[in-house]
């Protein structure tokens, strides 16, 4: 499994054509291929339809069958799937090569799939077959979705959390659980804004620091979240998760999600509740189907914010690599560095420009929680007190 700075990608041979890379995605309904792909493998057309993402818009798509999907020794046959034109940001990856498409429930469901970001591995077992002893938390899927769902806490607060491995940025939750629910605004601190591009389109969202989030016998504390806008389709359903747990979030555990046997197991790595700082220039960049890059949007207050930069000048490179060689594994380890060097094309003249990188979501402390006249207090007795601040 390559993990190129949050997606993950495996390596498949679809009706003995290949290898296709494919995203491995347990958030998609459906396997996806790129019109490229699909056009490679000569299949016939298939039924037309529409689709959605967390873009607000739809997109057209085209059902198909494909009649056999191999990813090392596993193998599934009529594979139901869907091709779609994906975004840019996500199927072009400069050196790496083009993404083919997604690989989805409809590949996984016949799998028990255990993802280890550590050694980037994936392994697909059959049904029946036990996982090791060593992970601690043994969640049931919730009935009646294809995403993985389990319960948890974010905050406090109740909530349906969906593993999505597709999501290669931070966990977002849904406007109706953000607004609806008093103790995430009430434990949540620091903020700030990023743009993303899925399918549908753009989307603009403000992000927080969550007190925690809790599954199972883990509780992860200051994690990042983006908060959705009501319109963003796959978040805007009443049955839609509260929260949709994203490859920042899962890569602190050793995770094995066992479709037949609807049990997802999760292992914390040593240092699962590390604190991650969300790290920024400032910039959100957008990824055009040719591989130029250009800037979609500029945070208030950010280091990018204080220079010459404007919206739609073009990056032509990221610390001496030419745009259209980078993969978002390059993008990643840019804020690897305190300083990221851009060279930049504006209103016709080529410059350099060094910014600063600055954690936009700085950690919570208890200060960020008492804001009211109250504190709860839970202790390790099963009793729940209140204290007069």
């Amino acid at each position: 499994m390559d993990d190129l700075g949050g997606i993950l990608v495996v390596k498949a041979s679809i009706d003995g054509r290949g290898p296709f890379k494919l995203v491995l995605d347990t958030g998609a309904g459906a396997t996806v291929l790129t019109p490229r792909a699909f056009r490679a493998l000569r299949l016939s057309a298939g039924v037309s339809g529409t689709a959605s993402g967390l873009g607000t818009q739809t997109v057209p798509e085209k059902k198909i069958i494909l009649s056999r999907v191999e990813v090392g020794e596993a193998a599934a046959r009529n594979v139901a799937a869907v091709v779609i034109d994906l975004p840019p940001d996500l199927t072009y990856q400069g050196r790496y090569g083009r993404i083919d498409g997604i690989l989805g429930y409809t590949f996984l469901k016949n799998f028990i799939a255990a993802i280890d970001y550590q050694h980037h591995t994936a392994t697909f077992s059959t049904p029946g077959s036990s996982p090791p002893t060593r992970y601690v938390s043994s969640l049931p899927m919730l009935p009646g979705h294809s995403a993985p769902e389990i319960r948890g806490t974010v905050a406090g607060a109740p909530a349906v959390l969906m593993l999505d491995t597709g999501n290669n940025g931070i966990s977002i939750a849904s406007a109706r659980f953000a607004h609806n629910d008093p103790a995430l605004s009430q434990h949540t601190c620091s903020s700030a804004e990023q743009t993303h591009e899925g399918v549908g389109g753009f989307v603009s969202t403000p992000l927080v620091r969550a007190r925690d989030i809790s599954v199972g016998n883990s509780v992860i504390h200051n994690v990042a979240l983006a908060i959705s806008h009501a319109p963003e389709k796959a978040l805007a359903s009443a049955h839609s998760p509260d929260v949709i747990l994203g490859n920042d979030f899962l890569r602190r555990f050793q995770l094995v999600i066992d479709y037949p046997g609807r049990v997802v197991y999760l292992m914390p790595t040593a240092r699962a509740d590390a604190y991650k700082p969300y790290l920024t220039t400032g910039l959100s960049l957008q990824r055009r189907a040719d591989g130029t890059l250009i800037v979609q949007s500029i945070s208030a207050g950010s280091a990018a914010a204080h220079t010459r930069i404007q919206v739609h000048d073009e990056i032509l490179a990221i610390n001496g690599v030419p745009a259209q060689q980078l993969s978002d594994a390059d993008i990643s380890r840019a804020t690897n560095s305190r300083h990221v060097r851009y060279e930049i094309r504006s209103t016709g003249r080529i410059r350099e420009v060094t910014l600063a990188l600055h954690d936009a979501l700085p950690p919570c402390t208890w200060s960020s929680f008492t804001r009211s006249n109250w504190l709860r207090v839970r202790f390790r007795s099963p009793q729940v007190g209140s204290l007069r601040l």
